[in-house]
């Protein structure tokens, strides 16, 4: 189980800015003037009584402390694993290469100012705060903190609330500073503050400051892994007696660290030796051999490749154990191989369907192969014909008996293969068992396999379906479906459906309960109904008006597929 270890680096950033008086920056919301004289405005209209007059000169506070730039970030690298490399037996896969590490960008919080450049005595000068994300990163726990203005007496506006201020109401004498604090500001985000100080008796200029902080930071996560090594080992699946078994090993590092110090052991059984494995060194068995692999890089493999000669005269098996290890982690990691031993042999394999749908043909695949060391001579293959199937197609060169088809090869070269076929139909279904047998002349080797097959039959569905010819107003009658399965399978889904036209009345429907009686049609429950088998399906119904009435009946069955039986039949 891996653990996770995060570590977060916070940097503080602070924006102020404040009231400036440099160029001119109009005011939003206040129209243009129509002229100026001596950076005065004059105004399209007269403010309203007690309105305050704004100077449309207005221009952005001054950023008293430059932002701080984010650290520039370090690409970590993996460095290049070693390379082993050996004459013969050791080979080396390069490792997985570095991946590069993107710097996130860094979040740019700027705060602004608006306020009048000029106003008359005894009005509120107002103020607005415009607090911009103008960055592709957000920034987190964003604060504005406004102190107290030189040369104000009275707070007379203040949207939103401030933060640091429990019970609030204005106007208020000017006290301690103000703070607002956001939790994060997006990508292009803007908060907007507005404020109204009325200057003090006799002030000259009111002097306000504003401003903006920050927090950006940077979180890592480091995995706590446990090593992994991983195993895999491909070796001859069969050979002849005498004959060398080639085994490779392939080790892996399939974790994301570094693996020091590994060691792979090799151990074969049933009386085989080591014939080759460079750079291999003996143990205290004549079983074994170790090979010492040094440093896996990440995803870095070592294949190591030896071969074994001898084994047991009378062949059997041969195990090839696989144990990695590295002495630094504790790590220990095994794999297993098995190989055949072949005397000389017969190989022989039968391959056939194990179901056939309805009249179909089964088609059966025979291939025999020498898989000793000696050839074999008049090798027969006998396919034998289930009871009551024909057979519709053979390989050329077949002889044909009344229970049986067979092929003679005269000679089989070491490792040479024949394939041959045939298929059969049945004439009526069942379950037939397919027993093929392949045998040398002199009867030193043979073998046989047999394959079941299942031979399906068909529904076939009949229906007659009645529907009265007259019925009298107020009159019951009854509409009926008949089905019969003549077929040799049964068929589960067997649903007719009866369209009631207007001037009938839909009294019962059998079989039930969950038939469905719709608008206009009454829908059967589909039924399963077995060879050899019928159902009837009743609806009752009753004669409410007059006039000619077409009932349209409906067949929905599995063996149907998508084309059911339809039928229409008129009432009088």
């Amino acid at each position: 189980m891996s653990k996770t270890i995060r570590a977060a680096a916070w940097v503080v950033v602070l924006l102020g800015a404040a009231v400036a008086v440099a160029q001119p920056v109009p005011l939003p919301g206040v129209p243009e003037p129509e002229k100026l004289k001596l950076g005065v405005a004059v105004p399209l209209a007269p403010a309203l009584p007690g309105e305050p007059i704004f100077d449309p000169n207005v221009v952005q506070g001054q950023q008293l402390l430059p932002p701080v730039a984010a650290p520039g970030g370090v690409q970590p690298t993996i460095p290049d694993s070693p390379r082993v490399t050996a004459p013969t037996g050791v080979v080396t896969t390069p490792g997985l290469a570095a991946s590069p590490v993107s710097e996130p960008p860094p979040p740019t919080v700027r705060i602004q100012i608006q306020t009048p450049a000029h106003i008359a005595p005894g009005n509120p000068i107002p103020y607005k705060l415009i607090v911009v994300n103008s960055s592709a990163a957000t920034a987190y726990r964003v604060k504005v903190r406004v102190p107290a203005p030189e040369g104000a007496a009275t707070l007379t506006k203040v949207e939103p609330r401030p933060d640091n201020v429990k019970e609030f109401a204005v106007p208020a004498p000017v006290g301690n500073e103000l703070t607002w604090e956001f939790k994060s500001l997006g990508k292009g985000e803007r908060k907007v503050i507005e404020l109204e100080f009325t200057p003090q008796p006799g002030a000259k200029d009111v002097r306000a400051r504003a401003y903006v902080s920050f927090e950006h930071g940077q979180e890592v996560v480091t995995q706590v892994e446990k090593p992994k090594l991983t195993v895999t080992k491909a070796a001859t699946k069969a050979v002849a007696r005498g004959e060398p078994v080639t085994v490779e090993v392939r080790v892996t590092n399939a974790g994301t660290m570094p693996i020091h110090k590994v060691r792979l052991v090799e151990q074969a059984t049933g009386g085989f030796a080591f014939k080759t494995g460079a750079n291999a060194q003996t143990t205290q068995r004549t079983d074994q051999r170790a090979w010492d692999l040094g440093t896996l890089g990440r995803g870095q493999s070592k294949i190591v490749t030896y071969q074994l000669t001898g084994g047991r005269p009378q062949g059997g098996e041969l195990i090839t154990t696989s144990n990695a290890t590295s002495a630094d982690g504790g790590i220990a990691e095994t794999a297993e191989a098995k190989t055949r031993i072949l005397v000389p042999d017969l190989g022989f394999t039968l391959n056939g369907p194990a179901s056939v749908e309805s009249r179909g043909a089964a088609e059966y695949e025979a291939e025999v192969r020498n898989n000793g060391t000696l050839p074999l001579t008049n090798v027969v293959v006998s396919i034998p014909i289930p009871d009551d199937c024909l057979p519709t197609k053979v390989t050329k060169d077949a002889k044909r008996y009344p229970d049986r088809v067979s092929w003679t090869i005269p000679k089989m070269a070491p490792g040479e293969a024949h394939k041959f076929r045939l298929a059969v139909t049945a004439n009526t279904s069942g379950k037939r068992v397919v027993r093929a047998t392949a045998r040398d002349q002199a009867g030193a080797v043979s073998a046989e396999r047999d394959v079941a097959t299942v031979f399906l039959g068909r529904a076939d569905l009949r229906w007659e379906p009645n529907v009265p010819a007259l019925l009298a107003v107020g009159k019951r009658a009854q509409i009926t479906v008949r089905v019969r399965n003549e077929g040799e399978e049964s068929d589960k889904g067997v649903s007719p459906r009866v369209n009631i036209p207007d001037g009938l009345r839909v009294i019962t429907a059998t079989p039930g309960p969950a038939t469905q009686i719709l608008a206009g049609e009454v829908v059967f429950d589909a039924v399963e109904i077995k060879p050899g088998k019928d159902e009837v399906f009743t609806v009752t119904v009753e004669r409410t008006q007059p006039g000619r009435l077409r009932v349209g009946l409906r067949l929905e069955a599995t063996s149907l597929g998508e084309k059911p039986l339809l039928k229409e039949q008129t009432i009088e």
